[in-house]
């Protein structure tokens, strides 16, 4: 698979966390890969790619769906203990 499509993929990953705030296993553990590919692709690494995908990840995902090492380096921010999120609805 070529650099662009991997970075493509990492991108579509963090946009998909986003929308419907879940992820599969084999998408987490392809991104665990992806964190440590240093190819090159147009003056930034895939790593970095992965590491955006990886923040979408945790900020759009229920902590208690992600698994460990991902909820200790990207995971966002925590709620108040008994605090829900509320959706937004936007005036459009």
């Amino acid at each position: 698979m070529s650099a662009q499509t991997r970075a493509n993929a990492l991108q579509s990953l963090g946009h998909h966390a986003r929308l419907h705030g879940s992820i599969d296993v084999e998408s987490l553990a392809r991104l665990r890969l992806a964190l440590r590919d240093r190819t090159v692709l147009g003056g930034y690494k895939i790593r970095g790619y992965a590491a955006n995908a990886a923040s979408d990840v945790g900020m759009f995902v229920s902590r208690a769906a992600l698994p460990r090492w991902l909820r200790r380096r990207f995971a966002g921010p925590r709620l108040p203990a008994g605090a829900r999120v509320q959706a937004q609805v936007s005036p459009w």
